[in-house]
């Protein structure tokens, strides 16, 4: 799943995969703006089949904490699809 995220920033973010490296947050990535924050977001949305609250958008700020997002609602979605 990390790989895939890493390949969705470097599209939002218009930079090469390889250049993703270390701690990605706001503060490392020079085009991670208000604008391809959500862009970020749509596309994480769309390609896992899950939708964010306002705050979690909001706390979206680094890629530790978007994987964390992420794979708490796959969680969620797969323990409701077996109750």
């Amino acid at each position: 799943m990390e790989h895939q995220v890493k390949e969705i920033m470097a599209y939002v973010f218009n930079m090469p995969v390889h250049k993703l490296k270390g701690e990605l947050n706001t503060d490392t990535i020079d085009n991670w703006d208000s604008l391809s924050h959500l862009s970020l977001i749509v596309e994480l949305e769309s390609a896992f089949n899950i939708t964010f609250t306002p705050q979690e958008i909001e706390d979206f700020k680094s890629l530790d904490k978007i994987l964390s997002g992420i794979k708490d609602k796959i969680s969620l979605r797969e323990t409701n699809t077996e109750s």
